[in-house]
């Protein structure tokens, strides 16, 4: 009973609130001036303002880093070599670590003393050994360059076609994933 009492009251209540609110809308947020009646806004006597001088750096050393020490990879300490030689080369400085953690994990799973992250000369019959990740990190990368990149085979899905023609196409999809990984 009471329910159908205040009910329609409410509604009526509403809708006339409503109506109102509509009516007054058109005019919500205009000024209207008087006669005699004069607005002031005061300024502050300064602008605060921010000034700096910003810094650009190449974030591609730190971007490495950052991936290297994820995934506790000795080639942390070859960060700036990887770059160097990438810029020498023209090479896109994602590659090498990109194959490195396809071939072996970056560096987990390689040959003992062998230094070869990359699974560079690595056959059934002869494992090719560095003396140093710093001497593997060279040959690897010009053979890069020399062997795929001026051949034209410059996006793994072409570079697997030799460097691993074995691959169903799970080699260049890992090298790919792992080269967005390090953007």
């Amino acid at each position: 009973m009471v329910f159908f009492i205040f009910a329609p009251i409410t509604i009526a209540l509403s809708i006339a609130s409503l109506t109102n609110i509509n009516k007054n809308i058109e005019n919500y947020g205009k000024v209207t001036a008087k006669t005699g009646v004069r607005l002031f806004a005061s300024r502050p006597k300064s602008v605060p303002t921010i000034e700096a001088d910003p810094i650009t750096a190449d974030a591609r050393e730190e971007i490495l880093k950052q991936y290297f020490t994820k995934f506790d990879s000795p080639l942390l300490s070859y960060t700036h070599l990887i770059i160097e030689e990438a810029d020498r080369l023209g090479l896109d400085f994602r590659l090498l670590p990109a194959i490195a953690r396809q071939e072996s994990g970056l560096c987990k799973i390689i040959p003992e003393n062998s230094h070869n992250c990359w699974g560079w000369g690595i056959t059934s019959v002869a494992t090719l050994y560095f003396d140093s990740y710093d001497q593997a990190i060279k040959v690897v990368s010009q053979g890069i360059k020399n062997n795929y990149i001026d051949e034209g085979l410059t996006t793994p899905q072409q570079i697997m076609a030799k460097y691993t023609p074995q691959s169903n196409g799970s080699w260049a999809n890992g090298v790919t994933d792992f080269m967005k990984d390090l953007q």
